[in-house]
């Protein structure tokens, strides 16, 4: 069980990584990417309970288990791989 400070600390987090929610600001190319991004991990997303669990497992547990070289879960500059959407996140704060 988490205390309240945990608690806190997990939903401050996961506001910071608001996730994709049409950003207005992007041009054509760089929205297709993103979407397409999301569009992947939707898929990848479905064997999954959450958009934790499925950065934990796919990242962090296979670093920890294989001890291969670690894997940035952040996107890098026109790198768009990681996009989560910005309802699944929400998803995970009603999980939690």
């Amino acid at each position: 069980l988490l205390s309240k400070q945990d608690f806190a600390r997990v939903i401050l987090h996961i506001a910071k990584r608001r996730g994709y929610d049409d950003i207005k600001n992007s041009d054509d190319k760089e929205k297709g990417a993103i979407l397409k991004a999301i569009k992947q991990n939707e898929e990848k997303l479905a064997n999954y309970q959450s958009v934790g669990e499925y950065l934990y497992k796919e990242y962090f547990q296979k670093f920890k288990e294989n001890s291969k070289e670690f894997t940035n879960v952040r996107n890098k500059k026109e790198s768009y791989e990681r996009c989560i959407a910005q309802s699944f996140l929400k998803d995970e704060l009603k999980l939690i």
